[in-house]
């Protein structure tokens, strides 16, 4: 049921702003037992969705890391990524 209220507060949010913004959707990954700072899959791999006109329809072909979001959203924003971030664009 509470997944079913998320999606629909997600349609919500691209019905009335999807033309005129990019909406990202994305979980945090919880951590691994009691601490953030391992690089195993479960703490490293997040769900990712990612909606606009400047957004190609298709499915991401990559498994997103939590190092891929900043440059992601910088790239939407037309910045370019710090050179010392590690991850990049999946768009």
């Amino acid at each position: 049921r509470r997944v079913s209220i998320a999606i629909d507060n997600v349609k919500r949010i691209i019905e009335e702003f999807g033309d005129e913004y990019t909406v990202v959707i994305m979980s945090d990954h919880g951590g691994h037992d009691d601490w953030h700072g391992s690089n195993v899959p479960e703490d490293m791999t997040v769900p990712f969705m990612i909606y606009g006109k400047d957004v190609a329809p298709g499915e991401i072909k990559k498994e997103i890391s939590l190092l891929d979001i900043a440059p992601t959203i910088a790239h939407l924003m037309g910045i370019e990524a710090a050179p010392e971030w590690e991850g990049s664009s999946v768009i």
